[in-house]
């Protein structure tokens, strides 16, 4: 992973995490010092919440098997492995 792309990540984790936790969590103030109170407390409903976060790590877990599969594939061709009908895995049977 390269430094800006951590970067991103973890601006985004960090953001997104502060945003959740004043939706579901009373004793949150996610505007402090600069302000009390927080205006986002019930923004959603906590089901619809949960089913939000389920919907997208499901969705991230999907794009992460594609991913996976995208490498193998490359890395299976620049070995010669596909889309070579020469190409054998296995030895051939004895005669």
């Amino acid at each position: 992973m390269t430094l800006p792309a951590a970067a991103a990540a973890a601006l985004f984790g960090g953001f997104s995490h502060v945003l959740l936790d004043a939706i579901m969590h009373a004793d949150m103030d996610p505007f402090r010092p600069l302000a009390e109170g927080n205006p986002w407390l019930d923004a959603v409903p906590l089901g619809t919440l949960h089913a939000a976060c389920l919907g997208l790590g499901l969705f991230a877990l999907v794009l992460f098997a594609l991913r996976l599969a995208l490498v193998a594939k490359r890395r299976a061709d620049a070995r010669g492995e596909a889309g070579d009908p020469t190409f054998r895995s296995d030895p051939p049977p004895r005669a």
